[in-house]
């Protein structure tokens, strides 16, 4: 019985977390080290934490993510994108609510995209109250699934490249001449009056 209670700690303290991979022949996000065959997708990492999100297990999520983005950094193949499957995860606890929401921010900074899926019950209800205010709105308040995030990524980045486009496309406008003495204006910048 101690052993099993011991077991039982370590599990909910360092739970497993299972990186995932789209599979072809399910039409579903799979772990990719039980499931050959599953394809993961470039610059996105998808995850599952098989377990509770609380205090005592935040920090080891924490560092697992930092370590899988250098890892990936160094292999050439940044992650521009994070998600978190919660379909393993029972509960959440307040604690780890305010680490996750610091790590949202913290990727955000980094031009990181983090987005959660598959929330339902207890967590979906208080991710969604706790973080809603920086996570797509719908991704929570009717649950995304993994393929859906993935669909969302696709669409922000083809936007992205479309805004990038149009950006490119559009005729200069001509800049402000420089005063004899002063730097030339940048586009940013107003020119300086004389006093």
């Amino acid at each position: 019985l101690g052993v099993s209670l011991l077991l039982i700690l370590y599990q909910v303290a360092d739970p497993p977390i299972t990186t995932l991979g789209w599979s072809h022949d399910r039409g579903r996000w799979l772990n990719v080290k039980a499931h050959k065959g599953t394809q993961q997708r470039a610059g996105i990492l998808c995850f599952r934490l098989e377990g509770p999100l609380f205090y005592a297990n935040i920090e080891r999520l924490e560092e697992w993510m930092a370590e899988v983005e250098v890892r990936a950094a160094a292999e050439g193949q940044p992650i521009q994108a994070l998600i978190m499957s919660a379909a393993a995860m029972p509960f959440v606890d307040t604690t780890a609510l305010e680490r996750l929401r610091q790590l949202i921010d913290a990727c955000g900074k980094r031009n990181v995209t983090f987005l959660i899926s598959n929330a339902s019950g207890q967590p979906q209800k208080i991710l969604q109250h706790v973080l809603g205010d920086v996570l797509p709105e719908q991704c929570l308040a009717n649950p995304w699934s993994t393929q859906e995030c993935v669909r969302y990524l696709n669409s922000l980045q083809a936007s992205r490249l479309q805004e990038a486009g149009e950006q490119a496309a559009a005729p200069l406008s001509p800049r402000p001449a420089a005063s004899p003495g002063q730097p030339f204006p940048s586009p940013g910048m107003q020119p300086r009056r004389p006093l």
